[in-house]
């Protein structure tokens, strides 16, 4: 039966803010500004939200106008891809040390060969003199050490290398985005608080008694999350607890991550459904230019082979990399290196460009697998090369059509038209 009106908000549809807006994958239709809202309110990619497939970038922008995209949702997918890298800050801590560590040894062994070269060129101090070869051997020594442990820093993953420190909470100095160990010093400022008053640590240093009834407080009714060590503090109620930063659901008595039934009223289901897959080539793999020729294709087959060599080419070569993990950029925001704005900016840019690295290589997959396709229907049957061209002249244009509105749609200059011409 049609319906005439949004089932979220009952307004009638026209061609406005209540544009009908119709799910590609379960036919479910709602208003624009109804799915607009809802997806600025959940923390998941946008998706319906009655199948909860999820949309992509191209269907997003069939609904949503400009203003929109670049405003309000920018903003929006920004703070919801930095709130997944915030995280993952506690387990990218002991990253940060090693960083640490390694631009020390490199201080000491940049200090090192500017000494050694010292003592090479000094012909004044009768003392350097009359020790000058053990001296510079020693200085060799110490700086091949230096050479060897940064090397092994640089290979060695601190999470396995070593038992994983057990942070309590985020550090308590304002300028610090580390976190704290259970012994209360940080990893990154490498300052010591108290564990009763929550203050530095120092020479002399005695707790404020009132300080210490208020942590004494705080302490009963908040806890860390289990995960991203985020404080939680429960008010009353059941003791399941969702945290909002890192989505984790745990029992406030036991600290326990719990996987089981969720109904904790702020829970948010958070698993991201898989777009589409292409079909594989089937049995007997694509004939290649060789094959081709020596059943006598003609001129145009032979060059569509050609193009589908050079796709896969560039499939390989220029299209084969997303950016998965951002662990470099969190090792810098935990340095104070960059800023949450800029943190947010380069997660959005790279979002932006995973997305369109995937569209261009759903539509060569696509290339490949209809063309390949198409030239083993001539392999086994040769009399049908007018049929079969024209069927290759038809994926040609779709694939130049499609190639135009990715363009368009990211402000590009690529992916490139392609023509096969005889």
């Amino acid at each position: 039966m049609y319906m005439s009106t949004c089932v979220s908000c009952t307004e009638d549809f026209n061609k406005t803010n209540h544009l009908k807006v119709t799910c590609p994958f379960c036919d479910f239709d709602a208003c624009k500004t109804c799915l607009q809202t809802y997806i600025l309110s959940t923390s998941k990619d946008p998706h319906c939200m009655n199948c909860r497939h999820e949309f992509n970038r191209e269907f997003v922008d069939s609904f949503c106008t400009r203003a929109f995209r670049n405003k309000t949702y920018k903003t929006h997918r920004e703070n919801i891809l930095f709130e997944r890298e915030q995280a993952r800050l506690p387990e990218t801590q002991p990253y940060v040390e090693r960083t640490l560590q390694i631009r020390s040894l490199r201080r000491s062994y940049s200090w090192l060969m500017q000494f050694l070269e010292t003592v090479k060129l000094c012909t004044t101090d009768n003392i350097i003199i009359s020790c000058r070869h053990y001296l510079i051997e020693l200085l060799r020594e110490i700086i091949h050490d230096i050479i060897l442990e940064a090397n092994a820093l640089s290979r060695t993953d601190p999470t396995v290398s070593r038992t994983m420190p057990v942070y309590t909470q985020a550090c308590l100095s304002e300028n610090c985005r580390g976190f704290l160990a259970d012994n209360y010093v940080c990893g990154i400022c490498k300052k010591e608080f108290c564990e009763k008053c929550h203050e530095e640590k120092h020479e002399g240093h005695v707790c404020d008694s009132n300080t210490v009834k208020s942590i004494k407080l705080l302490k009963k009714d908040t806890k860390p999350c289990p995960k991203c060590n985020t404080m939680i503090y429960k008010i009353d109620g059941c003791s399941q607890m969702w945290c909002t930063v890192c989505h984790t659901t745990f029992d406030f008595n036991t600290g326990m991550i719990e996987t089981g039934r969720i109904h904790n009223p702020h829970y948010i289901e958070y698993f991201k459904s898989k777009t589409r897959e292409h079909g594989d080539i089937p049995c007997g793999g694509r004939p290649n230019y060789h094959e081709l020729r020596r059943n006598k294709a003609p001129e145009y087959i032979l060059k569509a082979s050609l193009l589908l060599s050079h796709i896969d080419r560039e499939m390989f070569y220029r299209f084969n990399f997303t950016y998965t993990d951002h662990k470099y950029m969190r090792v810098r925001y935990l340095l104070n290196e960059m800023s949450k704005e800029d943190f947010k900016c380069e997660l959005q840019r790279r979002d932006k460009y995973n997305d369109k690295v995937t569209d261009i290589q759903e539509i060569y997959r696509m290339v490949l697998d209809t063309l390949g396709d198409a030239l083993r229907q001539y392999m086994v049957d040769s009399s049908r090369v007018d049929e079969i061209v024209k069927d290759i002249e038809g994926i040609v244009e779709y694939y130049n059509t499609v190639a135009l509105k990715i363009r368009k749609r990211y402000v590009a200059r690529i992916p490139h038209n392609i023509k096969i011409e005889v």
